[in-house]
């Protein structure tokens, strides 16, 4: 630690326990004529832009090009190549290749995301994603130790308004309680009167390409007892990933030492291996990883990213009465939000029937991911992070 009056940086680590994707945005969400999955050979190739424009030009097939997007209802990249007869040919025009096993060409149905870069397309995690995630698990372990005052102040408002499908009002009553949770009464706008004010955290340093790997979108259903294949393929961090980043906090405004912020982190990480396991533990149509198998050492304590799943990013379960009174109240709303039109009544109903279906949990499907050793499926997003110098 260096201690600079109120100011104390820590050099800090971040461990990868699960499978962890961080997207960027619609640059890196790649269609079908940015990548093809050959086949014959098991191979994703994504497209390098740079290599590929200039390889049109510099063999007159750019025209050709534009006029198969043009013509095509669904414009795929490997019927391009086929019917210019490219496919088999070596051509420099990718930026990665990677063998996938056990998967043909009709599993790669819709976009394929990557994971996100720094300046030296390197893959890293932001800063902000760290700190936004601190923020959930401290929400989180404060409602636990006042549970109490937080059910009897807010839940009845939440469910009203979770059962009638109501967003804006539940955003309000979510800001409230963060209000609450965070404020500490020294600055004017309601926006930075925060303790976060008080907590920087730098990104973390860039990884190469050996440390992802690409795997398929899986949903369990406890209903089903089996898992679901989503037609969706991400770049994930490898477990057991290593990252740096400093963590500097002003102690006249943040709160929490860093021994006390990684007891919060750590009630958090409890939290939810209770709920998984109170309501997964009879599966066993998988290996599935909850954060109470991990090794000594390395404790997840913090989960980020994409596809983490919904208990992770929300305090429903936590500031309701009980697990059941959470239950139903999230699948009202999740009937509410997503529905169908029926063609001939033009009436409509839910989509995914979780009133009727989540009987176990709602939402009821746990987000999964094959390991890069497509052996075990991994709940994702967790991660450990202690400080550097103390392990």
């Amino acid at each position: 630690m260096k201690n600079l009056g109120h100011l104390k940086s820590y050099s800090m680590k971040l461990t990868t326990i699960t499978p962890i994707y961080i997207g960027g945005g619609e640059y890196y969400n790649l269609n079908k004529l940015q990548y093809y999955f050959d086949q014959s050979s098991k191979t994703l190739n994504i497209i390098d832009e740079t290599k590929f424009s200039k390889f049109l030009l510099e063999n007159k097939l750019l025209d050709n090009f534009i006029q198969f997007i043009l013509n095509e209802k669904n414009p795929q990249l490997y019927n391009w190549l086929k019917e210019n007869n490219l496919q088999n040919k070596s051509l420099n025009i990718f930026s990665k290749s990677q063998v996938i096993e056990s998967v043909n060409s009709k599993d790669f149905k819709n976009d394929v995301n990557l994971f996100i870069r720094n300046f030296n397309n390197h893959a890293y995690i932001p800063g902000s994603t760290i700190k936004g995630a601190i923020r959930t698990a401290l929400l989180v372990d404060i409602i636990i130790r006042n549970k109490q005052d937080y059910t009897n102040k807010y839940w009845e408002n939440i469910k009203i308004n979770l059962c009638n499908g109501k967003k804006k009002p539940l955003e309000q009553i979510c800001n409230n309680i963060e209000k609450e949770a965070f404020s500490i009464g020294k600055f004017k706008s309601a926006q930075t009167d925060s303790i976060f004010r008080g907590l920087e955290i730098s990104d973390t340093n860039g990884v190469s390409d050996t440390n992802l790997y690409f795997a398929q979108k899986e949903d369990l259903s406890p209903k089903k007892q089996k898992i679901s294949r989503i037609p969706l393929w991400r770049e994930y961090l490898k477990p057991y990933t290593d990252f740096y980043f400093e963590i500097t906090i002003d102690d006249t405004i943040f709160p929490y030492t860093i021994e006390e912020l990684n007891t919060a982190l750590m009630n958090f990480a409890k939290f939810f291996n209770t709920q998984m396991n109170d309501n997964y533990n009879n599966l066993d149509c998988a290996n599935i990883y909850l954060p109470d198998e991990s090794d000594e050492k390395i404790i997840p304590n913090l989960c980020i990213g994409g596809g983490s799943g919904f208990i992770t990013k929300t305090i429903t379960y936590q500031i309701a009465p009980d697990f059941n009174s959470a239950k139903n109240a999230i699948a009202q709303y999740l009937d509410k939000t997503f529905t169908k039109k029926d063609k001939y009544s033009g009436t409509y109903f839910p989509a995914h029937n979780h009133v009727k279906e989540d009987k176990i949990i709602s939402p009821r499907a746990l987000k999964l991911a094959q390991d890069n050793d497509n052996k075990d499926y991994l709940s994702l997003g967790w991660c450990y992070i202690s400080e550097l110098n103390k392990e």
